[in-house]
């Protein structure tokens, strides 16, 4: 580790690399390492906080996502049921239509005839 003058001890944490017990610190890698045990503490318990703060705002998210998923859900059935009602009425519709196309025939046979008198 180059830029670190007396003695240290180092450690890795994930993907970070840990400095303890430095006499003297420069710069390593564009980074001021870790010096003591309460600063490891400190730098822990505040990537936790952020880790914490990004799982909550994710949780909101995913509870805003399930939110509207039910509303999408409620509103595809109220489609559902527009459907089904439209359908009746269109099945309606065409039975009229064939009843009225009957009485139609029906009326034509009877004008074709000839009107018999008494």
């Amino acid at each position: 580790m180059a830029g670190l003058e007396g003695k240290y001890l180092t450690f890795s944490l994930g993907k970070e690399e840990y400095v303890i017990g430095i006499l003297k610190v420069r710069e390593i890698n564009g980074m001021m390492p870790i010096t003591s045990g309460s600063d490891i503490v400190s730098k822990t318990n505040e990537d936790f906080g952020k880790a914490a703060a990004g799982a909550k705002k994710v949780g909101g998210l995913v509870g805003e996502i399930a939110a509207a998923s039910r509303e999408q859900a409620q509103r595809i059935e109220q489609i559902n049921i527009a459907m089904t009602e439209m359908d009746k009425v269109m099945q309606q519709n065409a039975l009229n239509a064939d009843e009225s196309a009957k009485g139609s025939e029906a009326m034509n046979v009877q004008a074709e005839r000839p009107a018999r008198i008494g």
